[in-house]
């Protein structure tokens, strides 16, 4: 098991990630900054649950999800826990 922390922009964009998430996830180009976390995230997430985390770190809320995410090379789902939106967010 490995913890990945991701932070995002309120358009859903990697603003900043740990080395972990980078070496697990090896987003196409090999950038993790700045790809849209939709473009990770699979299965039904993509939808209600994204759009949650969205939606309160517009609202500078917390919240908390369970995400699967895309994890290149090894053809298999991750699945990884949202402590909420506002981590790794600046101001």
């Amino acid at each position: 098991m490995r913890t990945l922390i991701l932070g995002i922009d309120p358009a859903g964009r990697i603003g900043w990630h740990d080395r972990n998430a980078q070496e697990t996830l090896d987003p196409p180009g090999g950038a993790l900054l700045g790809t849209s976390l939709s473009d990770l995230v699979v299965g039904g997430a993509v939808g209600m649950l994204l759009s949650g985390l969205l939606d309160a770190l517009r609202s500078g809320r917390e919240a908390t999800a369970v995400l699967t995410l895309r994890v290149e090379g090894c053809g298999c789902p991750l699945d990884a826990h949202s402590p909420g939106p506002g981590i790794g967010r600046n101001g």
